[in-house]
């Protein structure tokens, strides 16, 4: 009996001193590593972080700058990087376990760098600045937040699989915006293609200016202030909405099991078609289609240039 209190014992006091031990030293980071990178060497540069936060800010240097700020000085806890002929990797260092360890990366790069750039942090923040880029830009997270603001690249994609995405002043020639479970929220594009594609996530879309592709299965699909067109389906459970300000490419705008709203602009001219197997059609124009059972359909105005086109399998249609 003894042996086995003492062994208890022993235990608590080895596991008591482990926890002291790993959070020795804790405090609020601070810039402990700074790693320079000539920018003109690389055709791809890649930030590979677990539970990390990743900013990116333009530089005012010629060079690439990563800036590691840790509340613990180590440097097993530095950043690993590994260099080809064309690519630059940075991925995290060791990290203490069962420790209040704390830490966040920031990145610089320079107005004139014409490569690719990839970010991903497991868990943690993705936040940008006003940067301009002349490659591809990738963002993505698992779990974390991503908060992308006043960018400019070829091609911008963002993606997580249970985070949120937050986008704000993306010109792109194409912006794609991936999400399993976590919400998505755009607003300010300026693209010739937007392109979003959620499981079980609402997407929410605001003053965007181009070609939408936007899919989800189990969500609501929010569209405001277009100028453009596009495809809009909701697949599943969840209703779409969408708020036209100028029509430049044909509408198709399809839900399943959910309502759907549209909103067009003053005196539209246009191929219209709207069909509900399971539910009633409003239009504004009704005197203008040929109205049957469960579909309309009909020429709007005199030099109808595109088509609208509404459909639901269970949800009712109301056109405003």
């Amino acid at each position: 009996m003894k042996k086995k209190v003492l062994s208890g014992l022993l235990g608590a006091a080895v596991l008591a001193v482990l926890l002291w031990g790993c959070g020795e030293g804790d405090s609020a980071p601070s810039l402990v590593n700074t790693m320079r990178f000539d920018a003109d060497r690389f055709q791809k540069i890649e930030l590979d972080y677990d539970a990390d936060d990743i900013r990116l800010f333009a530089g005012e240097q010629e060079q690439v700058v990563v800036k590691e700020y840790l509340s613990r000085d180590k440097e097993k806890y530095y950043g690993q990087r590994l260099e080809t002929e064309r690519s630059l990797l940075v991925s995290e260092g060791k990290r203490p376990l069962l420790s209040d360890f704390d830490s966040y990366i920031e990145l610089y790069i320079p107005k004139n760098y014409r490569g690719n750039l990839s970010l991903h942090s497991t868990s943690g923040t993705i936040e940008t600045g006003p940067v301009t880029l002349m490659g591809n830009l990738k963002l993505d997270t698992t779990s974390g937040l991503i908060r992308a603001s006043d960018l400019a690249a070829n091609s911008i994609r963002i993606a997580t699989t249970k985070g949120e995405i937050r986008g704000s002043g993306l010109t792109s020639e194409t912006v794609t915006v991936v999400s399993t479970n976590g919400p998505v929220k755009l607003t300010r594009l300026e693209t010739s293609l937007f392109v979003t594609e959620t499981t079980g996530a609402d997407t929410v879309i605001k003053d965007v200016s181009g070609k939408g592709d936007c899919r989800t299965k189990n969500g609501d699909l929010t569209i405001e202030g277009l100028k453009g067109g596009g495809t809009f389906v909701v697949s599943g459970d969840g209703s779409a909405e969408v708020n036209v300000m100028e029509v430049r490419e044909d509408v198709d705008v399809t839900t399943k099991n959910g309502k759907l709203e549209i909103g067009l602009p003053e005196g539209l001219s246009c191929k219209f078609s709207a069909s509900a197997k399971n539910g009633k059609i409003t239009t504004p124009f009704d005197g203008s289609l040929a109205v049957e059972e469960r579909n309309t359909a009909g020429i709007i105005g005199r030099s109808a240039k595109f088509s609208i086109s509404l459909s639901s399998k269970n949800g009712d249609i109301m056109v405003k």
